[in-house]
Order: structure tokens, then sequence, then C-alpha cells
């Protein structure tokens, strides 16, 4: 898959996005990589509901957001939808899936990734929403925070 974003990406290091049919494909790319953390959360991601019971994590909310922005309103504004989600407050996805430990299927990691064919896509304070609420992460999960909490 990766040989087939390479021209899209050549276009790109060039500073030319190409038609934008280009672009469309960039954001499909995007649509798919939201649908997949979606599916994967769906089956790998579980959580003690208010109930008491375990049961798997079904992230409606997130799949809505990607039916709405993309399919009934402008595609092209998937982009500044998923920004959205990376530089407003926290969600309780987000929660749910920090406690579970599977950050790697949260929404900041595909926006901070470099190698992603539509990466340059997001804005730089996007990227650094994402960038600064992984950290926070990581500094939530460090030896160092554990013991301050003891």
């Amino acid at each position: 898959m990766a040989d087939e974003w390479a021209p899209i990406a050549e276009a790109v290091i060039r500073g030319d996005e190409g038609p934008p049919h280009q672009r469309a494909d960039l954001e499909q790319a995007l649509v798919d990589d939201l649908l997949d953390l979606y599916h994967r959360t769906c089956r790998e991601v579980t959580y003690v509901r208010p109930s008491g019971k375990v049961g798997a994590y079904w992230p409606r909310r997130f799949l809505r957001m990607i039916k709405r922005w993309h399919l009934d309103f402008d595609p092209s504004r998937i982009v500044e939808a998923t920004a959205r989600m990376v530089t407003k407050p926290t969600t309780i996805g987000f929660g749910i899936i920090e406690d579970a430990n599977r950050l790697d299927l949260s929404v900041e990691v595909l926006v901070v990734d470099a190698d992603k064919p539509y990466h340059h896509l997001f804005s730089p304070t996007a990227v650094q929403a994402a960038h600064a609420r992984l950290e926070g992460y990581l500094l939530r999960r460090s030896p160092a925070a554990a013991d301050a909490g003891q």
C-alpha cells in the first residue's frame, strides 16, 4: 500500500499537492485509517461500564463524526474535523483508550505520524496539540508519576 502513495508523497515533498483528485485520495486515506481505528478499537478495547460489567468499547460518536464529516458534509473537511478532535479537550473515549493502554488506537497517533501520506494536511497547531496530548499520557504513565501517586 505504501507504493500506492509514493507519487503523491513525492509531490508533497516538492510542495505540490497536485490536482484536487490527489488531495481527495489523501483525504480518503485518512478516512480509511480512521475507520480502521474504529474497527480495531471495537475488537481490541474493553472497559468497565458504569454498571460494573466489562464490555467492548464501541466509539459510536467517533464513527458518527467520520460519517457526518466525510459522507454528509463536504468530504474535504475530514481533515478539519480530525484536527478539531485533537485540539479540543480530551473526550471520554480518549480516556477509555488511555486506560486500556492503547494509545496506538488514538487519532493523535495518526496526526503525528509523519510517514502518513496525509500528514502535511494537518496544521502545525493540530500536530503540536496531538504531540502534547500523547506526551501528557507518557508523563502520566512514567514511573515518577506512579511514585508520586502513592
